[in-house]
């Protein structure tokens, strides 16, 4: 097994433990997983990175691209699901305390609150393990031999 393969292995397995793992952590809520905020799109990464094995292990680092792609697809609609939970906590907070207090009190209160929402460890396995198999897929590419081109298999004919 080569050095890029056993890169991109790693950053799969790291891309798969990091689905588990707590992402933020929300005062009214508690802490988040790329697991239990959507399981289905969990299940089809958990997929794509088995597939993105298979890619590495058959050293076929072109495909590998799709796979990533795909990923980096699933992961950020779910950053994006995460962002509007967290704007949903802010907002009912706001009408919580907006009943009871002034606008400027209620904007303080919400923004002591809000602040309290932290990023957890496991941002940084997923993204690690995202940033080695796309490592991997660019090591890969580059050790491809390109096809000559066009204009070097016609041959010219000389003029009279």
């Amino acid at each position: 097994m080569t050095g890029k393969q056993l890169l991109g292995i790693i950053g799969a397995i790291l891309l798969i433990a990091g689905l588990f793992l707590p992402l933020v952590k929300i005062p009214l809520m508690g802490g988040i997983s790329f697991y239990e905020n959507n399981q289905a799109e969990a299940i089809v990464i958990i997929a794509l990175s088995a597939i993105s094995i298979v890619f590495i292990l058959a050293k076929r680092y072109s495909l590998l691209w799709f796979s990533n792609i795909a990923i980096i697809a699933l992961m950020s609609a779910t950053g994006i699901q995460l962002a509007r939970k967290v704007l949903k906590v802010k907002s009912k907070a706001e009408g919580i305390i907006g009943k009871n207090l002034t606008d400027k009190i209620a904007d303080k209160v919400t923004n002591i609150a809000m602040d309290h929402v932290k990023i957890q460890w496991g941002v940084a396995i997923l993204l690690g393990g995202l940033f080695l198999v796309i490592l991997c897929a660019i090591i890969g590419s580059k050790g491809r031999k390109k096809s000559p081109s066009v204009s070097k298999q016609i041959p010219q004919t000389e003029k009279k």
